[in-house]
Protein backbone atom coordinates (compact mmCIF):
# COMPACT_ATOMS: atom_id res chain seq x y z
CA UNK A 1 0.00 0.00 0.00
CA UNK A 2 1.48 3.77 -0.82
CA UNK A 3 0.65 7.09 -0.60
CA UNK A 4 -0.03 9.10 -3.40
CA UNK A 5 -1.00 12.79 -3.18
CA UNK A 6 -2.18 14.65 -6.33
CA UNK A 7 -0.78 17.79 -7.26
CA UNK A 8 -3.51 20.22 -6.95
CA UNK A 9 -4.41 21.33 -10.62
CA UNK A 10 -7.33 20.30 -12.30
CA UNK A 11 -6.75 17.24 -14.04
CA UNK A 12 -7.61 13.38 -14.84
CA UNK A 13 -7.32 10.62 -12.25
CA UNK A 14 -5.33 8.93 -14.93
CA UNK A 15 -2.93 11.42 -15.11
CA UNK A 16 0.12 9.30 -13.56
CA UNK A 17 2.52 12.83 -14.03
CA UNK A 18 0.11 15.24 -11.32
CA UNK A 19 0.31 12.03 -8.76
CA UNK A 20 3.51 12.00 -6.53
CA UNK A 21 5.92 9.43 -8.25
CA UNK A 22 4.26 9.65 -11.03
CA UNK A 23 1.86 6.96 -10.70
CA UNK A 24 -1.58 6.41 -10.59
CA UNK A 25 -3.00 5.46 -7.10
CA UNK A 26 -4.12 1.67 -7.82
CA UNK A 27 -5.65 -1.43 -5.94
CA UNK A 28 -5.10 -1.09 -2.33
CA UNK A 29 -3.35 2.50 -2.42
CA UNK A 30 -4.24 5.50 -1.08
CA UNK A 31 -5.05 8.77 -2.63
CA UNK A 32 -4.85 11.97 -1.23
CA UNK A 33 -6.54 14.82 -3.20
CA UNK A 34 -6.40 18.43 -0.99
CA UNK A 35 -6.57 20.53 -3.53
CA UNK A 36 -8.22 21.08 -7.56
CA UNK A 37 -10.63 19.24 -9.05
CA UNK A 38 -9.53 15.17 -9.98
CA UNK A 39 -12.24 13.35 -12.58
CA UNK A 40 -12.71 9.96 -12.69
CA UNK A 41 -15.01 7.57 -14.26
CA UNK A 42 -15.28 3.61 -14.74
CA UNK A 43 -14.55 0.91 -11.93
CA UNK A 44 -12.48 2.62 -9.21
CA UNK A 45 -9.35 0.64 -8.50
CA UNK A 46 -10.24 -2.27 -6.05
CA UNK A 47 -9.56 -1.40 -2.19
CA UNK A 48 -8.48 1.94 -2.87
CA UNK A 49 -9.08 5.00 -0.11
CA UNK A 50 -9.79 8.30 -1.76
CA UNK A 51 -9.26 10.61 0.48
CA UNK A 52 -10.32 14.53 -0.32
CA UNK A 53 -9.31 16.92 2.12
CA UNK A 54 -7.12 19.67 2.62
CA UNK A 55 -7.56 23.51 3.11
CA UNK A 56 -6.51 24.22 -0.69
CA UNK A 57 -8.87 25.29 -3.49
CA UNK A 58 -12.21 23.60 -2.95
CA UNK A 59 -10.95 19.62 -3.42
CA UNK A 60 -12.83 17.96 -5.46
CA UNK A 61 -13.25 14.48 -6.76
CA UNK A 62 -15.77 14.52 -9.60
CA UNK A 63 -17.21 10.78 -10.71
CA UNK A 64 -18.91 10.56 -14.28
CA UNK A 65 -20.51 7.28 -14.45
CA UNK A 66 -18.52 5.93 -11.73
CA UNK A 67 -18.49 2.45 -9.61
CA UNK A 68 -17.18 2.92 -5.80
CA UNK A 69 -16.62 -1.00 -5.43
CA UNK A 70 -16.61 -2.83 -2.27
CA UNK A 71 -13.76 -2.54 -0.21
CA UNK A 72 -13.22 0.65 -2.02
CA UNK A 73 -13.29 4.09 0.49
CA UNK A 74 -14.08 7.70 -0.19
CA UNK A 75 -14.03 9.76 2.52
CA UNK A 76 -14.64 14.15 1.78
CA UNK A 77 -13.24 15.76 4.85
CA UNK A 78 -13.69 19.57 5.01
CA UNK A 79 -10.86 21.27 6.76
CA UNK A 80 -12.35 24.69 5.37
CA UNK A 81 -13.30 25.44 2.12
CA UNK A 82 -15.99 22.81 0.64
CA UNK A 83 -15.41 19.55 0.24
CA UNK A 84 -16.70 17.74 -2.78
CA UNK A 85 -17.83 14.52 -4.09
CA UNK A 86 -19.18 15.72 -7.35
CA UNK A 87 -20.46 13.12 -9.61
CA UNK A 88 -22.33 13.32 -13.26
CA UNK A 89 -24.12 10.42 -15.10
CA UNK A 90 -25.01 6.78 -13.40
CA UNK A 91 -22.97 6.18 -10.37
CA UNK A 92 -22.67 3.84 -7.95
CA UNK A 93 -21.67 3.24 -4.67
CA UNK A 94 -20.88 -0.53 -3.39
CA UNK A 95 -18.29 0.54 -0.75
CA UNK A 96 -18.02 3.28 1.89
CA UNK A 97 -18.37 7.04 1.21
CA UNK A 98 -17.53 8.83 4.44
CA UNK A 99 -18.57 12.99 5.21
CA UNK A 100 -16.89 14.82 7.99
CA UNK A 101 -15.80 18.07 8.88
CA UNK A 102 -17.58 21.77 8.68
CA UNK A 103 -19.12 21.82 4.79
CA UNK A 104 -18.69 18.16 2.58
CA UNK A 105 -20.34 17.95 0.08
CA UNK A 106 -22.43 15.18 -2.39
CA UNK A 107 -23.34 16.80 -5.15
CA UNK A 108 -25.51 15.84 -8.34
CA UNK A 109 -24.75 17.55 -11.90
CA UNK A 110 -27.90 19.81 -12.22
CA UNK A 111 -26.71 20.05 -16.28
CA UNK A 112 -25.73 16.45 -17.73
CA UNK A 113 -28.73 14.70 -17.80
CA UNK A 114 -29.95 11.26 -16.14
CA UNK A 115 -27.32 11.86 -13.63
CA UNK A 116 -28.28 8.96 -10.65
CA UNK A 117 -26.21 8.29 -7.23
CA UNK A 118 -26.93 4.34 -6.47
CA UNK A 119 -26.26 3.69 -3.26
CA UNK A 120 -25.98 0.12 -2.33
CA UNK A 121 -23.03 0.43 0.47
CA UNK A 122 -22.75 3.01 3.77
CA UNK A 123 -22.33 6.66 3.30
CA UNK A 124 -21.43 7.55 7.10
CA UNK A 125 -22.36 11.34 7.77
CA UNK A 126 -20.36 12.74 10.99
CA UNK A 127 -19.68 16.58 12.25
CA UNK A 128 -18.91 18.73 15.26
CA UNK A 129 -20.71 21.17 13.63
CA UNK A 130 -22.73 22.16 10.70
CA UNK A 131 -21.90 19.41 8.50
CA UNK A 132 -24.16 19.69 5.01
CA UNK A 133 -24.95 17.24 2.59
CA UNK A 134 -25.95 18.10 -0.84
CA UNK A 135 -27.43 15.78 -3.23
CA UNK A 136 -28.15 18.52 -6.11
CA UNK A 137 -31.41 17.90 -8.49
CA UNK A 138 -30.38 13.95 -9.61
CA UNK A 139 -31.97 10.93 -8.76
CA UNK A 140 -30.97 9.32 -5.29
CA UNK A 141 -31.72 5.74 -4.92
CA UNK A 142 -30.42 4.38 -1.36
CA UNK A 143 -30.87 0.65 -0.88
CA UNK A 144 -27.98 0.52 1.73
CA UNK A 145 -27.35 2.69 4.94
CA UNK A 146 -26.49 6.88 5.29
CA UNK A 147 -26.17 7.03 8.60
CA UNK A 148 -25.68 10.86 9.81
CA UNK A 149 -23.94 11.15 13.39
CA UNK A 150 -23.36 14.14 16.25
CA UNK A 151 -20.09 13.65 17.50
CA UNK A 152 -19.84 17.02 19.22
CA UNK A 153 -21.87 19.26 21.33
CA UNK A 154 -22.72 21.65 18.57
CA UNK A 155 -25.65 21.11 16.44
CA UNK A 156 -25.25 19.74 13.27
CA UNK A 157 -27.72 20.13 10.05
CA UNK A 158 -27.48 17.86 7.22
CA UNK A 159 -29.81 18.75 4.24
CA UNK A 160 -30.93 16.08 1.71
CA UNK A 161 -31.93 17.80 -1.56
CA UNK A 162 -33.34 15.05 -4.12
CA UNK A 163 -36.10 12.91 -3.66
CA UNK A 164 -35.17 9.61 -2.08
CA UNK A 165 -36.14 6.74 -3.37
CA UNK A 166 -34.91 2.75 -2.74
CA UNK A 167 -35.22 0.32 -0.15
CA UNK A 168 -32.41 1.55 2.64
CA UNK A 169 -32.43 3.50 5.59
CA UNK A 170 -31.79 7.02 6.46
CA UNK A 171 -30.38 7.00 10.45
CA UNK A 172 -29.59 9.77 12.63
CA UNK A 173 -28.43 9.21 16.28
CA UNK A 174 -26.80 11.94 18.88
CA UNK A 175 -28.70 15.13 18.36
CA UNK A 176 -28.91 15.22 14.47
CA UNK A 177 -31.39 17.81 12.00
CA UNK A 178 -31.89 16.32 9.17
CA UNK A 179 -33.70 18.13 6.28
CA UNK A 180 -35.02 16.70 3.79
CA UNK A 181 -36.40 18.98 1.21
CA UNK A 182 -38.65 16.63 -1.39
CA UNK A 183 -40.30 13.61 -0.95
CA UNK A 184 -39.14 9.98 0.68
CA UNK A 185 -39.99 6.48 -1.65
CA UNK A 186 -42.61 4.01 0.02
CA UNK A 187 -39.15 1.49 0.75
CA UNK A 188 -37.11 3.63 2.67
CA UNK A 189 -36.76 3.51 6.66
CA UNK A 190 -36.20 6.89 8.50
CA UNK A 191 -34.74 5.97 11.68
CA UNK A 192 -34.08 7.62 15.08
CA UNK A 193 -31.31 6.11 17.07
CA UNK A 194 -29.52 7.31 20.23
CA UNK A 195 -30.18 11.41 21.33
CA UNK A 196 -33.16 14.05 20.81
CA UNK A 197 -33.15 14.27 16.61
CA UNK A 198 -35.07 15.89 14.77
CA UNK A 199 -36.43 15.58 10.71
CA UNK A 200 -37.57 18.05 8.72
CA UNK A 201 -40.04 16.96 6.15
CA UNK A 202 -40.37 20.13 3.24
CA UNK A 203 -42.68 17.82 1.38
CA UNK A 204 -44.73 16.12 4.09
CA UNK A 205 -47.38 14.66 2.29
CA UNK A 206 -45.24 13.11 -0.23
CA UNK A 207 -43.05 11.21 2.65
CA UNK A 208 -44.02 7.36 2.03
CA UNK A 209 -41.36 6.22 3.74
CA UNK A 210 -41.83 4.22 7.47
CA UNK A 211 -40.14 5.96 10.65
CA UNK A 212 -38.73 3.81 13.37
CA UNK A 213 -37.28 4.92 16.71
CA UNK A 214 -39.35 7.94 17.44
CA UNK A 215 -39.31 8.48 20.55
CA UNK A 216 -40.30 11.45 23.45
CA UNK A 217 -37.32 14.34 22.74
CA UNK A 218 -37.46 13.67 19.43
CA UNK A 219 -38.94 16.00 16.84
CA UNK A 220 -41.00 15.47 13.23
CA UNK A 221 -41.27 18.99 11.29
CA UNK A 222 -43.62 18.76 8.20
CA UNK A 223 -44.13 22.08 5.23
CA UNK A 224 -46.21 22.70 3.09
CA UNK A 225 -49.25 20.86 3.84
CA UNK A 226 -52.55 21.83 5.13
CA UNK A 227 -55.28 19.91 7.05
CA UNK A 228 -58.13 20.16 9.33
CA UNK A 229 -57.93 16.49 11.18
CA UNK A 230 -55.65 13.84 12.13
CA UNK A 231 -56.66 9.95 13.42
CA UNK A 232 -54.54 6.93 14.42
CA UNK A 233 -54.83 3.60 13.79
CA UNK A 234 -52.50 1.27 15.90
CA UNK A 235 -51.50 -1.96 14.18
CA UNK A 236 -48.91 -4.83 14.81
CA UNK A 237 -45.23 -3.06 13.99
CA UNK A 238 -47.05 0.45 15.54
CA UNK A 239 -49.62 2.47 13.69
CA UNK A 240 -50.54 5.27 11.02
CA UNK A 241 -51.01 8.50 11.30
CA UNK A 242 -53.55 9.93 8.74
CA UNK A 243 -54.51 13.48 7.78
CA UNK A 244 -57.25 14.67 6.72
CA UNK A 245 -58.35 17.59 4.45
CA UNK A 246 -61.88 18.54 3.52
CA UNK A 247 -63.40 15.46 4.93
CA UNK A 248 -61.06 13.17 2.70
CA UNK A 249 -57.86 11.84 3.31
CA UNK A 250 -54.75 13.79 2.30
CA UNK A 251 -51.62 11.45 3.23
CA UNK A 252 -50.76 9.01 5.68
CA UNK A 253 -47.40 8.43 7.71
CA UNK A 254 -46.73 5.02 9.23
CA UNK A 255 -44.69 4.83 12.70
CA UNK A 256 -42.82 1.54 13.77
CA UNK A 257 -43.33 2.01 17.92
CA UNK A 258 -44.95 0.95 21.06
CA UNK A 259 -47.75 3.43 19.97
CA UNK A 260 -51.24 2.67 21.11
CA UNK A 261 -53.39 6.05 20.35
CA UNK A 262 -53.75 9.28 19.23
CA UNK A 263 -53.47 10.05 23.05
CA UNK A 264 -49.42 9.05 22.35
CA UNK A 265 -48.71 12.40 19.93
CA UNK A 266 -48.99 16.12 20.34
CA UNK A 267 -49.09 17.38 17.08
CA UNK A 268 -49.86 21.34 16.00
CA UNK A 269 -50.54 23.19 13.15
CA UNK A 270 -49.06 26.35 12.35
CA UNK A 271 -49.77 29.34 9.45
CA UNK A 272 -48.32 32.36 8.77
CA UNK A 273 -49.28 35.62 6.98
CA UNK A 274 -47.97 34.15 3.91
CA UNK A 275 -50.07 31.43 4.04
CA UNK A 276 -47.02 28.59 4.98
CA UNK A 277 -47.55 25.54 7.02
CA UNK A 278 -45.86 23.94 9.10
CA UNK A 279 -47.25 20.84 11.55
CA UNK A 280 -44.59 19.79 14.73
CA UNK A 281 -45.35 15.95 15.81
CA UNK A 282 -43.86 14.81 19.22
CA UNK A 283 -44.36 11.72 21.44
CA UNK A 284 -44.61 11.04 25.35
CA UNK A 285 -43.64 7.34 24.17
CA UNK A 286 -40.20 7.26 25.57
CA UNK A 287 -37.47 6.51 23.05
CA UNK A 288 -37.83 2.27 22.76
CA UNK A 289 -34.32 0.78 23.15
CA UNK A 290 -32.73 -0.87 20.23
CA UNK A 291 -32.72 -4.86 20.07
CA UNK A 292 -29.75 -5.20 17.91
CA UNK A 293 -26.33 -3.44 17.31
CA UNK A 294 -24.53 -3.56 14.18
CA UNK A 295 -21.83 -2.71 12.11
CA UNK A 296 -21.39 -2.83 8.20
CA UNK A 297 -18.09 -3.97 7.77
CA UNK A 298 -17.45 -2.94 4.08
CA UNK A 299 -19.04 0.27 4.09
CA UNK A 300 -17.91 0.79 8.16
CA UNK A 301 -20.93 2.35 9.01
CA UNK A 302 -22.57 1.13 12.38
CA UNK A 303 -25.66 1.64 13.97
CA UNK A 304 -28.81 0.19 15.98
CA UNK A 305 -32.22 -1.30 15.39
CA UNK A 306 -35.30 -1.90 17.10
CA UNK A 307 -35.84 -5.21 14.55
CA UNK A 308 -39.41 -6.66 14.41
CA UNK A 309 -42.12 -8.50 17.10
CA UNK A 310 -41.08 -12.21 16.09
CA UNK A 311 -44.12 -13.70 14.96
CA UNK A 312 -42.89 -17.05 13.78
CA UNK A 313 -43.49 -20.68 15.19
CA UNK A 314 -40.92 -20.76 17.76
CA UNK A 315 -42.66 -19.67 21.34
CA UNK A 316 -39.58 -18.87 23.02
CA UNK A 317 -38.27 -15.80 20.76
CA UNK A 318 -39.80 -12.55 21.09
CA UNK A 319 -37.42 -10.38 18.60
CA UNK A 320 -36.19 -10.39 15.36
CA UNK A 321 -33.54 -8.65 13.23
CA UNK A 322 -32.79 -9.93 9.75
CA UNK A 323 -30.18 -8.43 7.77
CA UNK A 324 -31.01 -7.03 4.61
CA UNK A 325 -27.92 -6.18 2.86
CA UNK A 326 -24.62 -8.15 1.36
CA UNK A 327 -22.02 -6.37 3.47
CA UNK A 328 -20.78 -8.77 5.77
CA UNK A 329 -22.00 -7.59 9.29
CA UNK A 330 -21.11 -7.83 12.99
CA UNK A 331 -24.14 -8.42 14.85
CA UNK A 332 -24.99 -7.93 18.63
CA UNK A 333 -28.68 -8.60 20.15
CA UNK A 334 -29.23 -6.12 23.29
CA UNK A 335 -31.86 -7.71 24.61
CA UNK A 336 -32.24 -11.97 25.23
CA UNK A 337 -35.07 -14.25 23.14
CA UNK A 338 -33.53 -12.94 20.19
CA UNK A 339 -34.11 -14.77 16.32
CA UNK A 340 -31.12 -12.59 14.67
CA UNK A 341 -30.46 -13.66 10.52
CA UNK A 342 -27.20 -12.61 8.44
CA UNK A 343 -26.59 -12.26 5.01
CA UNK A 344 -24.61 -13.96 2.07
CA UNK A 345 -21.29 -12.72 3.40
CA UNK A 346 -19.01 -13.25 6.57
CA UNK A 347 -20.80 -12.81 9.09
CA UNK A 348 -20.42 -11.80 13.32
CA UNK A 349 -23.34 -12.59 15.30
CA UNK A 350 -23.88 -12.52 19.00
CA UNK A 351 -26.90 -12.89 21.65
CA UNK A 352 -27.65 -11.32 25.00
CA UNK A 353 -29.15 -13.94 26.78
CA UNK A 354 -32.03 -16.24 27.00
CA UNK A 355 -33.04 -19.15 24.14
CA UNK A 356 -31.97 -17.33 20.81
CA UNK A 357 -31.66 -18.83 17.26
CA UNK A 358 -28.86 -17.80 15.32
CA UNK A 359 -28.47 -17.98 11.71
CA UNK A 360 -25.23 -16.45 9.93
CA UNK A 361 -27.15 -17.47 6.12
CA UNK A 362 -24.48 -18.37 3.76
CA UNK A 363 -20.60 -17.41 3.49
CA UNK A 364 -18.53 -18.51 7.08
CA UNK A 365 -19.70 -17.18 10.31
CA UNK A 366 -18.85 -16.03 13.51
CA UNK A 367 -22.08 -17.65 15.68
CA UNK A 368 -21.64 -16.64 19.48
CA UNK A 369 -24.43 -17.86 21.68
CA UNK A 370 -25.15 -16.54 25.14
CA UNK A 371 -24.01 -17.86 27.94
CA UNK A 372 -26.77 -20.35 29.21
CA UNK A 373 -26.11 -18.54 32.73
CA UNK A 374 -29.79 -17.93 32.78
CA UNK A 375 -31.36 -21.39 31.49
CA UNK A 376 -31.40 -20.67 27.95
CA UNK A 377 -30.31 -22.75 25.20
CA UNK A 378 -29.41 -21.14 21.66
CA UNK A 379 -30.14 -22.83 18.24
CA UNK A 380 -27.43 -22.32 15.27
CA UNK A 381 -28.23 -22.45 11.55
CA UNK A 382 -25.14 -23.09 9.02
CA UNK A 383 -25.67 -23.30 5.48
CA UNK A 384 -23.62 -25.54 3.61
CA UNK A 385 -25.77 -25.27 0.37
CA UNK A 386 -23.50 -24.62 -3.04
CA UNK A 387 -20.40 -25.48 -4.15
CA UNK A 388 -18.49 -22.31 -2.00
CA UNK A 389 -15.90 -23.16 0.78
CA UNK A 390 -17.39 -22.15 4.50
CA UNK A 391 -16.26 -22.73 7.86
CA UNK A 392 -18.39 -21.49 10.81
CA UNK A 393 -17.14 -20.93 14.33
CA UNK A 394 -19.27 -21.35 17.34
CA UNK A 395 -19.33 -20.23 20.53
CA UNK A 396 -21.02 -20.88 24.13
CA UNK A 397 -22.23 -24.18 22.42
CA UNK A 398 -23.28 -25.14 25.89
CA UNK A 399 -25.94 -28.33 26.84
CA UNK A 400 -29.11 -27.75 25.06
CA UNK A 401 -27.78 -25.81 22.37
CA UNK A 402 -27.83 -27.19 18.95
CA UNK A 403 -26.95 -26.63 15.47
CA UNK A 404 -28.53 -27.40 12.11
CA UNK A 405 -26.17 -27.47 8.78
CA UNK A 406 -28.33 -27.53 6.10
CA UNK A 407 -27.39 -29.10 2.51
CA UNK A 408 -25.47 -32.14 4.53
CA UNK A 409 -26.47 -35.47 2.82
CA UNK A 410 -26.89 -38.72 4.52
CA UNK A 411 -24.54 -41.29 3.23
CA UNK A 412 -22.94 -38.73 1.32
CA UNK A 413 -21.56 -36.04 3.03
CA UNK A 414 -18.57 -36.67 5.25
CA UNK A 415 -18.24 -36.11 9.01
CA UNK A 416 -14.44 -36.42 10.07
CA UNK A 417 -14.10 -35.03 13.69
CA UNK A 418 -10.43 -33.49 14.28
CA UNK A 419 -9.13 -30.33 16.97
CA UNK A 420 -8.50 -27.44 14.86
CA UNK A 421 -9.99 -23.30 14.49
CA UNK A 422 -9.15 -19.45 14.59
CA UNK A 423 -5.92 -19.34 17.07
CA UNK A 424 -7.98 -18.44 20.14
CA UNK A 425 -11.35 -20.14 19.09
CA UNK A 426 -9.98 -24.11 18.28
CA UNK A 427 -12.05 -26.90 19.20
CA UNK A 428 -13.87 -30.06 17.77
CA UNK A 429 -14.25 -29.47 14.09
CA UNK A 430 -16.13 -30.95 11.62
CA UNK A 431 -13.82 -30.41 8.18
CA UNK A 432 -16.92 -32.42 5.89
CA UNK A 433 -16.77 -32.93 2.21
CA UNK A 434 -20.17 -32.11 1.58
CA UNK A 435 -20.22 -33.62 -2.04
CA UNK A 436 -19.01 -36.85 -0.76
CA UNK A 437 -15.19 -38.61 -0.29
CA UNK A 438 -12.75 -37.13 -2.54
CA UNK A 439 -14.89 -33.81 -3.73
CA UNK A 440 -12.62 -31.38 -1.22
CA UNK A 441 -13.63 -29.71 2.13
CA UNK A 442 -16.28 -27.88 1.88
CA UNK A 443 -17.85 -27.49 4.76
CA UNK A 444 -16.83 -26.98 7.95
CA UNK A 445 -18.07 -26.25 11.69
CA UNK A 446 -15.54 -25.42 14.75
CA UNK A 447 -16.92 -26.07 18.64
CA UNK A 448 -15.26 -23.66 20.29
CA UNK A 449 -13.51 -25.14 23.39
CA UNK A 450 -14.61 -28.55 22.85
CA UNK A 451 -12.76 -31.24 23.45
CA UNK A 452 -12.59 -34.60 20.88
CA UNK A 453 -13.57 -36.40 23.99
CA UNK A 454 -16.54 -34.06 24.93
CA UNK A 455 -17.57 -34.44 21.18
CA UNK A 456 -17.79 -38.07 21.60
CA UNK A 457 -18.98 -38.67 24.33
CA UNK A 458 -21.68 -35.32 25.23
CA UNK A 459 -23.03 -34.89 21.34
CA UNK A 460 -25.74 -36.51 19.16
CA UNK A 461 -26.42 -36.86 15.79
CA UNK A 462 -29.20 -36.70 13.61
CA UNK A 463 -30.75 -36.67 9.58
CA UNK A 464 -33.37 -34.95 8.46
CA UNK A 465 -35.11 -33.28 5.37
CA UNK A 466 -37.11 -30.39 5.29
CA UNK A 467 -38.88 -28.92 2.13
CA UNK A 468 -35.93 -30.15 -0.42
CA UNK A 469 -33.10 -29.60 2.06
CA UNK A 470 -31.24 -32.21 3.72
CA UNK A 471 -29.64 -31.44 6.99
CA UNK A 472 -27.30 -32.71 10.13
CA UNK A 473 -28.78 -32.11 13.67
CA UNK A 474 -25.83 -31.52 16.31
CA UNK A 475 -26.83 -31.23 19.76
CA UNK A 476 -25.20 -31.37 23.37
CA UNK A 477 -26.67 -33.09 25.34
CA UNK A 478 -24.48 -33.04 28.68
Amino acid sequence: MATKTWNGVDGAFTTGADWSGGIVPGAGDIALINGGTVSASGILAAGITINVTGTGPSPTLALTGGTIQAGDRVVIDSEGPDTTLALAGANVNNGSITLKGSRPVISLSQTLANTSFDNEGGISVTGTASTFTSFGSGTFINNGMVSFRNTGSSAQTDTVFPAVGGTGSLRMSGGVMLHLTSGVGAGQSLVYETGANTVQLDQFNQFNGTIQGFGAGDDLVGLNTQWSSVTFAANSTGGVLTFNAGGAVDFSVALKGSYTSLSNFTITQVASQTGFFQTDIKTSVPDPAPTVSFTDTVSDVSGSDFGTVYSGPVSYLQYQYLWNGTDPVAMSANVNNVFLHGGPGADALAAHGGSNVLDGGGGSNFLVGASGADGGTDTFFVDERGSQVTWSTLLNFHQGDAVTIFGFNPGVSTVPVTMDGTPGYTGATIHSEINGAGTGVNGSVTFTGVSLADFQSKFTETTGTVGNTNYLYITRTS
